[in-house]
């Protein structure tokens, strides 16, 4: 049986014991260890691919541009949002204290992108595509490259945890989940 839940959420039910595995964020899997949380990454999901957009004729052009700014991100605690607030630590810069924050779903970022109710916002594929595609948007850095200009290699995003106990019991299930998830990101990419 496969539920659906919003990546919060679902955090949340790992760790609660109401999912046994699911997709989760490595920095939120790291405070969720750092607590005692029994999990174990058994795949890679996928790396940071949000993208700081801004309408064409924006001033803005870097993160440093950034500051000050009203900016659209995925709410506190949540991937997106984590990953951000992590990758701009290593550049001196403190999410809270810097920017002007407007918290969103990436749906919603985008809405508020398009009013011009902020000056930026932090978006992810699929809503990257038409933004981008329109001609009145564009994209000032992908998170995953500041992560890498900084380290040299990309920053995971978010990973397959299952609970140690239940990867022991149930290793054919975890791999066929494994597999899945990377013919469907196979797919996606070709």
């Amino acid at each position: 049986e496969a539920d659906f839940y919003n990546p919060g959420d679902l955090e949340r039910r790992i760790n609660e014991g109401e999912v046994d595995t699911g997709s989760y964020g490595i920095i939120n899997l790291g405070e969720a260890l750092t607590a005692g949380t029994k999990l174990a990454i058994y795949a890679a999901a996928f790396r940071a691919n949000q993208h700081l957009v801004v309408p064409i004729n924006s001033p803005i052009r870097s993160l440093e541009d950034l500051k000050g700014k009203k900016l659209a991100i995925q709410p506190r605690g949540g991937g997106g949002h984590m990953v951000f607030r992590t990758a701009i630590k290593f550049f001196g810069m403190d999410l809270d204290r810097d920017f002007n924050l407007v918290f969103s779903t990436n749906p919603q970022a985008v809405d508020f992108l398009k009013k011009g109710q902020v000056d930026a916002a932090l978006v992810a594929y699929p809503l990257l595509a038409p933004l981008m595609a329109s001609g009145n948007y564009r994209a000032v850095f992908k998170v995953d490259d500041l992560w890498q200009q900084k380290f040299g290699r990309s920053m995971p995003f978010v990973v397959l945890v299952g609970h140690a106990d239940w990867l022991r019991a149930n290793p054919v299930i975890a791999e066929r989940i494994r597999a899945t998830w990377l013919e469907a990101a196979r797919f996606m990419r070709d």
